[in-house]
């Protein structure tokens, strides 16, 4: 082999190794859309595998998409496996996903609200940084106000 098809192969090589790289590494674009379009799945253990990868990737830009979808669905009237699936999700990031529901317990709409708060008791001591928001919601919503109290109790009777 010559020494320019040498070099044009080791060219397209490294390129392809920046490409793979790029596409799977913790940061991807590519990987974060592939599973969040793997949620919509009718086999079940796809929709179970990607809510796990989506889970342990917790990028920001997969909180953004849950918290979106949440948002959503609350809007409903109806109780939707979309919002469950994004509260399972959020709870798998964990604390990483806190500031967002700190936002989402300042939302207008209830059911958001709500929905939050739920994350937020499934979490534990991963949500130990809501507790002041949790605070502040129970006296601007009284809604909540009983669950805010169960949430802030559980928290800090954990060590």
């Amino acid at each position: 082999m010559s020494k320019g098809k040498r070099f044009a192969l080791f060219g397209l090589v490294l390129a392809l190794l920046v490409l793979v790289w790029t596409v799977f590494d913790h940061r991807g674009v590519v990987v974060d859309q592939w599973y969040l379009w793997k949620l919509d799945s009718n086999d079940p253990g796809t929709r179970q595998y990607a809510e796990e990868r989506l889970g342990e990737r917790g990028s920001a830009r997969v909180i953004s998409h849950l918290m979106e979808n949440l948002r959503e669905e609350a809007q409903s009237e109806f109780e939707t496996e979309c919002v469950s699936r994004s509260t399972r999700i959020l709870k798998k990031i964990g604390e990483k996903a806190v500031p967002a529901l700190i936002q989402a317990l300042k939302d207008p709409n209830s059911r958001v609200r709500r929905a939050a708060l739920e994350v937020l008791q499934q979490m534990g001591p991963e949500a130990q940084g809501a507790i002041p928001a949790l605070v502040d919601s129970l006296t601007s919503d009284p809604d909540v106000a009983e669950q805010v109290l169960k949430k802030v109790a559980n928290l800090l009777s954990r060590p």
